[in-house]
């Protein structure tokens, strides 16, 4: 039996690979060039990110950049959310961003532990201070 999770993440990566089939200048001003394979496979790499951190059952989809590249966005419960940009070119980054505040970081191991703590604060061990 598949549990909704599965279907989830099953659906976003379908999601990523139909990108493959936008054609360079696919946004409304035409000038977008389409996601590369690259672009595709680490967008691809960040839903396998999320499923093993078990972040699927917040809000997640998939958009191509306009600037080339894919974008995954996540929507905490709470108002905040992350954007991660998979551009053509490389260097992924998160924004995060809550109310009017945002930050932008590398997508790197540092950032992928603070995206946890900003989307799932209740999920952090604090510990109290004597």
């Amino acid at each position: 039996m598949t549990n909704i999770s599965e279907n989830k993440v099953s659906e976003l990566h379908k999601a990523v690979d139909e990108l493959r089939s936008l054609e360079d200048n696919w946004d409304a001003d035409g000038e977008a060039p389409r996601p590369t394979d690259d672009a595709i496979a680490r967008a691809h790499a960040v839903i396998d990110w999320a499923e093993s951190e078990d972040l699927i059952d917040i809000e997640i989809d998939v958009d191509p950049d306009a600037m080339g590249g894919v974008a995954v966005n996540m929507y905490g419960k709470q108002g905040q959310n992350a954007w991660i940009s998979c551009p053509n070119e490389g260097n992924d980054t998160v924004l995060l961003s809550v109310q009017k505040k945002s930050e932008v970081y590398p997508w790197d191991r540092a950032s992928k532990k603070l995206t946890m703590i900003y989307l799932f604060p209740e999920r952090v061990p604090w510990q109290g201070c004597n």
